[in-house]
């Protein structure tokens, strides 16, 4: 059980650090003269917030390669298409991105997918 608490906590952080991402890209400006990796160093809240999401990503990925451990990886490796039914409301609520319809039936049909084939793997 703990190891699926740990990919769920994984995936949680991978789309944290996607909002922080977004957020960096929204505060970016960009200087005159400069490389993209010059601009992102020399503005400190994008550069903290670029440090921090990839600070995430690695925390996940130790977590990760834990679960892994116990959990095989085509089992593990479909609860990242969570990530896909978390993230778009969260850009709605965060960043105002619209949701429709098609996201509605599309984060139905992962839903769906991911039930079926867990299921499936119990038997």
């Amino acid at each position: 059980m703990i190891p699926y608490i740990i990919i769920c906590c994984s995936v949680a952080v991978i789309v944290t650090g996607q909002l922080l991402f977004k957020l960096a890209a929204q505060s970016y400006v960009s200087v005159p003269g400069h490389s993209l990796l010059e601009s992102v160093v020399d503005n400190r809240k994008v550069a903290g917030l670029v440090l921090l999401a990839l600070t995430l990503y690695a925390l996940s990925t130790v977590g990760w390669i834990y679960a892994l451990r116990r959990v095989p990886l085509s089992i593990a490796y479909l609860f990242n298409a969570m990530s896909f039914i978390l993230l778009p409301p969260l850009c709605n609520i965060f960043f105002g991105e619209p949701i429709n319809r098609s996201y509605v039936y599309g984060a139905t049909l992962i839903v769906l997918g991911i039930i079926v084939t867990l299921r499936g793997s119990n038997s």
